[in-house]
């Protein structure tokens, strides 16, 4: 591992990050069961007007990777273990889409 980043060369620097999962498929497999959860005992709510009801279901997922930032003179390559929050919404009579994820670290 070579040293930080020098702080005193602050100007114009592009910096690369990117992250690297150590099992992407497992993580995967979570966020697809979590898409494909069954709620047909449930029943959405008729609203009036404009309104829709809308169902969530959500699942919290650990991901551990590596986390590799580097500009033209220094590399940083860190190991993380860190959670995120997967959320999906599914409106009347459709599938679930992916609504957002966050990271719980």
């Amino acid at each position: 591992m070579k040293k930080p980043f020098n702080k005193s060369n602050r100007g114009n620097c592009t910096v690369v990050i990117s992250a690297v999962l150590q099992e992407p498929g497992y993580l995967q497999n979570l966020v697809e069961k979590l898409a494909r959860r069954d709620h047909d005992n449930y029943n959405l709510e008729l609203l009036g007007g404009e309104w829709q009801s809308i169902l969530t279901s959500s699942l919290e997922g650990y991901a551990l990777g590596d986390l590799v930032l580097s500009d033209e003179k220094d590399f940083i390559n860190s190991l993380f273990d860190t959670c995120f929050l997967f959320t999906c919404t599914r409106e009347k009579e459709n599938h679930y889409k992916m609504a957002w994820v966050c990271s719980l670290s």
